[in-house]
């Protein structure tokens, strides 16, 4: 019960501390100050926890024996690693704030990020589908006033269907497979069993939560400087759905489902990648590397590879933040990041090595083939990203906080590094070392030469035939992943519904309707049987 009261107690007293400072005397540095303590002791009771006995506790039951559904919180080997990655992101995006400082909206962020710090770490430790719900449901009330507040261009519209309308239908989705597992259960409930057909809903509503079932920008443009706060939320909605994946039980499903399921989200991979590396909004490439590694991590539970899904959703949390939180050129600095491409990669003995047995799975296969590509796309605009000629402009802060600047960074490969060692000894495997060098070899390959080619004029009708192939090759996949033509569907069927009411009810309630003539039928017949009576 501990391992998650102290944390929480740190974060509410630290809330109310920079609350309080805010209204009584402004000081940014002193809040900032505040904030980066907290998420300090924190990322220290995080840490602290790998010597903490599994354990488990629940809250709350109901008045019927035979109907509890208590929220249950679990601290084992799936949330340990996850607790430390929410941690570390939250202490690196406060080390490197500096280049996103902005004085007005400072404080409210970093109070921000302290609740979704919280949300973050509730979901986690989520021990069933119940609880897991209950952190869904305040996340998106959170996520929605946030990306509201920090978003530039506001369509409400799209926003509402594109966004928090698959949101809560995959919260709905989940809720009634927790309903039919409780139902094929004899009205128990059982935190660590769910049903063949509850289970497909929930890995549906799962995919769905994760942006894999349909493809989708959780988004909207927002300025440079609310980076680290639209980041914090958008793998904290990832982060909250890939430890209860990894608890269902899969021995229930068909192959059937799993194997459709993991050819979905593998497709959903490889169109993410492909955007990563060849869309030039800023905005939608962090998307797509982010939904990329996330259906990498989902098919890996898939294919039965829990080991192998936490490891590639912790790199996705520790690695793709460095790429969208921080922006300068400096040498030092791509030096720094190309070491975290080099842990990415998953050549042996390094983190990500173990992660390779969940991507290639032996009889080997054409998903098999389809994964390598993912990853060796991935690698590749890793690099190309890295080496592009892209320049940020810094906002002046005070020195003494852009003085921990570079300690962030870091930071962050001295965490990931931590928490490998911590849940999987990496140093002692190879995973798939062949698969690893040849993307490794691969990916460094189309970076020299896409270095070589674009520079020679003679290659330029070459590279232009490319970018138009690839650019229908993502908007013919876009239309299909996005499943604008099932939601159109279902809108022309929900329309004809309604007209259909509508036609109803003008029979029955409107002038001359049905209604009417029973009425006027009553009143007639009445009106004769009480002239008999007299």
């Amino acid at each position: 019960m501990l391992f998650l009261i102290v944390p929480a107690g740190i974060l509410f007293l630290s809330t109310v501390s920079i609350w309080l400072m805010d209204k009584i005397r402004k000081n940014v540095g002193i809040s900032w100050l505040i904030t980066i303590v907290t998420a300090g002791l924190f990322w220290i009771w995080t840490i602290y926890l790998h010597w903490v006995p599994d354990s488990a506790f629940q809250i709350g039951r109901s008045t019927f024996p035979g109907m509890e559904i208590p929220l249950v919180f679990q601290l084992d080997s799936f949330s340990r690693p996850y607790l430390m990655a929410i941690s570390s992101l939250f202490l690196m995006t406060i080390l490197t704030v500096s280049s996103r400082y902005e004085s007005k909206t400072a404080v409210q962020q970093w109070i921000g990020f302290e609740m979704i710090a919280f949300i973050g770490m509730m979901g986690i430790a989520s021990g069933g589908i119940w609880p897991v719900l209950l952190c869904w449901m305040i996340f998106d009330i959170i996520d929605l006033f946030f990306v509201f507040s920090v978003s530039e261009k506001v369509n409400f519209v799209s926003f509402l269907t594109k966004v928090t309308s698959i949101r809560l239908t995959g919260t709905l989705v989940a809720a009634v497979g927790l309903a039919l597992s409780i139902y094929d259960a004899g009205g128990l409930y059982q935190a660590d069993v769910v049903s063949s057909s509850g289970g497909i809903l929930i890995l549906v509503a799962c995919a769905m939560r994760l942006g894999i079932v349909p493809i989708y920008q959780p988004h909207l443009s927002y300025s440079q400087t609310k980076t680290g706060l639209v980041t914090m939320l958008r793998f904290t909605s990832i982060f909250t759905v890939l430890p209860i994946l990894c608890r269902i039980p899969l021995t229930s499903l068909s192959p059937d489902i799993a194997t459709a399921l993991s050819i979905f989200s593998g497709f959903a991979a490889f169109f993410c990648a492909f955007g990563w590396l060849f869309t030039t909004d800023t905005d939608q490439r962090k998307s797509y590397f982010i939904t990329a590694t996330a259906s990498m991590a989902f098919a890996c539970i898939l294919r039965g590879q829990q080991q192998a899904s936490i490891i590639w959703g912790v790199s996705m949390l520790l690695s793709s933040p460095l790429f969208f939180l921080q922006h300068s050129n400096s040498r030092a600095l791509k030096a720094l990041l190309v070491t975290i491409c080099f842990l990415f990669s998953g050549l042996p003995y390094t983190p990500n090595a173990a992660g390779w047995t969940g991507l290639i799975v032996y009889p080997f296969s054409a998903m098999d083939i389809l994964f390598l590509s993912v990853h060796c796309v991935l690698l590749t605009g890793l690099f190309v990203h890295i080496f592009s000629d892209t320049e940020f402009n810094q906002p002046v802060t005070e020195p003494w906080m852009r003085s921990v600047y570079p300690i962030g960074i870091l930071f962050t490969i001295g965490s990931y590094l931590l928490i490998a060692s911590f849940n999987w000894f990496f140093i002692r495997q190879t995973g798939i070392w062949w698969a690893s060098l040849a993307s490794f070899v691969i990916a460094v390959f189309f970076l020299w030469g896409g270095v070589y080619w674009i520079s020679q004029k003679r290659y330029q009708n070459v590279i232009n035939w490319v970018r138009i192939l690839v650019k229908w090759f993502l908007l013919i996949n876009r239309k299909v992943l996005e499943l604008d033509w099932f939601f159109f569907i279902l809108r022309k069927i929900a329309y004809g519904i309604e007209k259909s009411v509508f036609f109803i009810s003008d029979m029955i309630e409107g002038p001359g309707g049905i209604l009417w003539e029973f009425l006027l039928l009553i009143a007639f017949i009445w009106i004769l049987l009480s002239g008999r009576s007299v």
